[in-house]
């Protein structure tokens, strides 16, 4: 024998179960809602829960973020932005670090500190005038592991540089 439907007499008539006596739970194939109550609550886990409950998306983009952090922090992920800055890339990419300034560069040679020292290797890769943004056709630049040297033959102008080492 087939359990009975709780139909009710006429639309929109009757609920289940009442403010003072709620149902404990409830398993369904489908269902089928036309409204959303306000007196739905929103189901936050707490940062240490570990249980079946659905978890909504700041709860787990606050998570992602914590575990990002704890990740590129443990690896040795480091950056400093500004017009004179660094990005090291860590563990992860060979404790890679990529450099970059704006320095005023003069016919006599010019000694320009990186703003975190490599351990290892430098190249300078790129030197661009700041007025053009072209290369520097007249500069001669000589990378080390805490500075780079550059002079220019021609005028006083303000350089741009990269630089990539480890």
């Amino acid at each position: 024998m087939a359990t009975r439907n709780f139909v009710p007499r006429s639309n929109n008539e009757g609920t289940i179960g009442t403010s003072a006596k709620k149902w404990a739970g409830g398993f369904f194939t489908s269902l089928a809602v036309s409204a959303i109550s306000t007196a739905v609550s929103v189901i936050v886990p707490a940062a240490n829960a570990n249980d079946a409950q659905p978890a909504t998306t700041s709860w787990v983009r606050s998570q992602f973020q914590s575990i990002l952090s704890t990740v590129l922090t443990a690896t040795g992920v480091q950056y400093s932005m500004g017009t004179n800055g660094y990005i090291c890339l860590g563990s992860l990419f060979g404790n890679a670090i990529l450099q970059w300034g704006s320095t005023l560069v003069s016919t006599t040679e010019t000694v320009i500190t990186y703003p975190i020292a490599y351990t290892s290797y430098s190249r300078a890769v790129a030197a661009l005038s700041s007025s053009t943004l072209d290369v520097f056709q007249d500069c001669v630049i000589v990378p080390g592991l805490e500075n780079l040297k550059a002079k220019v033959t021609s005028t006083t102008q303000i350089m741009c540089w990269i630089a990539i080492g480890y």
